[in-house]
């Protein structure tokens, strides 16, 4: 009779609580973002109806995303400090009840305010979610991991528009408030399931972290061309999530129903590439051949927007678009995980603030010039991402070999 070797048993134990605590954090990420999917493709809508010019509507994204900026590294060092959990529990719950402010906002000037308050306390989510995966995943196996956050993320995105369009009939507001809800459901779930993470927690180079002197390293140094990437992508890509919607309505008379498909397109391609595809083209081609591929076909995506001469090629166009993000996004954060020479919270909290920066700039500079020509938003998007692509291209073949 066979008996387990008392030091299999305990890694075999410690692999299904790592597991199951993964299982839960992709849950925790997919009902966030369900919440979020839910306001995401009629908020347009909803400032359009309290008269916001196009560059308001920009200015409102750009505040929640300067918000996330100033937070993320407070959030990512936080979470080094005291743990994920509290802090991914207190950004949920902080988060929710932002939209409720949000919902009760009778003018422009409060509407704003909702969305600064939602920034700052948001900004906690992703960092300490991606930094609680890094401290439960080998190197082997953090793409996949990274992947599936990721999968998961844009499952809820999917399913997000799709519930916004059925509770639509009871109003804007309506619909936001369920959102909220689900997001402070959320957050009392991640508090009870979410095992903590006391004693576990990566402390690959904890003394680093407090010397402001490789903080600096790490946003001007070798590896920093990731950073500033991911701030071009998302100055490039925010176009789809600040002004598509004034632009659909400008090119095309579109409706809510239109914008839903959009994000329910966008959302179910991402689920598709980054369940079956990510983690096994980053197994097979490491990082960096991925991420220059995607820049290069989101840049692809955007001109085809562009020219779209209905609805239908622009769906096509934005099924393009979504399988660059879907592949560019969890290449850049596996590749920051294994390079960093910073603590993991510290590293996710930095990528934030680089990906909420683009996020910042990108809105205003849209809502601008939108007023100039529709199309103008989505040429800077072109060359965001070819921009971005170059700096790979170059980056990469400076780190191989003759």
């Amino acid at each position: 009779m066979m008996v387990d070797h008392p030091l299999i048993s305990i890694t075999s134990a410690k692999n299904i609580k790592s597991n199951a605590a993964l299982v839960i954090l992709y849950v925790t990420m997919f009902l966030v973002i369900a919440g979020v999917g839910i306001i995401t493709p009629f908020f347009p809508f909803l400032a359009k109806e309290m008269g916001a010019s196009s560059f308001e509507l920009g200015l409102m994204v750009a505040l929640f995303s300067l918000a996330q900026v100033l937070a993320a590294p407070f959030w990512g060092r936080l979470s080094d400090q005291v743990g994920r959990k509290p802090v991914l529990v207190a950004g949920l719950i902080g988060y929710a009840l932002s939209y409720y402010l949000l919902i009760l906002a009778p003018d422009l000037k409060l509407l704003m305010l909702s969305r600064l308050v939602g920034g700052l306390l948001s900004a906690s989510t992703f960092p300490s979610a991606q930094a609680y995966l890094v401290d439960l995943t080998s190197e082997q196996k953090r793409g996949d991991g990274m992947s599936y956050m990721a999968a998961a993320s844009n499952l809820g995105f999917v399913l997000g528009p799709v519930l916004g369009s059925l509770l639509m009939v009871l109003g804007i507001r309506a619909a936001f408030a369920i959102g909220g809800t689900l997001i402070l459901i959320t957050g009392v779930l991640a508090a009870i399931l979410l095992p903590s993470m006391s004693g576990r927690v990566s402390v690959l180079h904890e003394d680093r972290h407090k010397d402001p002197r490789e903080i600096w390293k790490a946003m001007l140094g070798r590896n920093s061309v990731l950073l500033w990437t991911t701030l071009l992508i998302s100055f490039g890509s925010i176009t789809i999530y600040s002004i598509l919607g004034y632009y659909l309505i400008e090119k095309f008379d579109a409706l809510t129903s239109d914008a839903a498909i959009v994000y329910t397109l966008m959302g179910g391609v991402s689920v598709i590439l980054q369940t079956f595809v990510v983690g096994k083209s980053l197994r097979r081609f490491g990082e960096d051949v991925p991420i220059i591929f995607s820049l290069l076909l989101g840049a692809i995506g955007f001109a085809g927007l562009i020219y779209s001469p209905s609805l239908s090629v622009l769906y096509a166009c934005i099924v393009v678009i979504a399988a660059s993000l879907a592949l560019s996004r969890p290449a850049i954060l596996v590749a920051l995980s294994r390079r960093t020479r910073l603590s993991q919270g510290l590293t996710m909290g930095l990528q934030g603030s680089f990906d909420s920066f683009g996020r910042v700039v990108g809105p205003m500079w849209a809502g601008w010039i939108f007023g100039f020509s529709p199309s103008l938003p989505y040429w800077s998007s072109v060359i965001a991402l070819t921009l971005a692509a170059g700096l790979q291209i170059m980056a990469y073949k400076a780190e191989s070999p003759l």
